[in-house]
């Protein structure tokens, strides 16, 4: 099973949402005091999942869908993007089919699909990848970007017109979609 993620502080949250730190702080506390994230001071400090997410199970309980990794896609925009990569790259045993619009995610939080890039290759299907080159975040895209080709994780990298907004993420649905579940 994959790692959690590395701690993340108020500060880069508050960023990644396009929100002021004051108006975050309240909920991420909210859900620490619900035991839905753990809180850690200090350097490296910051929040994560208290648990590991068990949707899976339940989805695959609940729902008529077919089981393996190979059979699960993880995809979000902005934070989801950021969260997609950190998880779903940290979890390539559990999909196979990972796709970004608009987020990025820091190299050290995804430095064991980086390193194990032979393992990355081999379970992953499709890492799908967008951002737009007016938005914020291009530069943390083309950090990760940079650090795939270094260690040859395999991934497709749409570099578009647009910025950080529903419009670009319509697109990038709309391209990313019938890719899933090609085998």
């Amino acid at each position: 099973a994959g790692r959690m993620a590395e701690a993340t502080g108020a500060a880069d949250i508050a960023e990644r949402l396009g929100a002021q730190r004051r108006g975050i702080e309240p909920v991420l506390q909210a859900l620490t005091r619900a035991g839905l994230l753990d809180s850690t001071r200090g350097p490296r400090g910051g929040y994560r999942l208290a648990r590991a997410p068990r949707a899976i199970p339940l989805i695959e309980a609940n729902y008529r869908v077919l089981p393996g990794q190979e059979n699960r896609a993880l995809a979000g925009l902005s934070m989801g993007g950021w969260q997609s990569l950190t998880i779903g790259l940290n979890a390539v045993d559990r999909f196979a089919w990972i796709g970004s619009f608009s987020g990025a995610a820091d190299t050290e939080a995804v430095k064991g699909a980086l390193a194990g890039s032979e393992n990355t290759n081999a379970k992953l299907k499709l890492l799908w990848i967008a951002c737009g080159r007016e938005d914020f975040l291009l530069d943390r895209n083309n950090t990760l970007i940079d650090a795939l080709k270094a260690a040859k994780v395999k991934h497709e990298w749409h570099l578009t017109e647009g910025d950080h907004s529903w419009p670009v993420w319509r697109q990038y649905l709309t391209e990313f979609a019938p890719r899933l579940f090609q085998h």
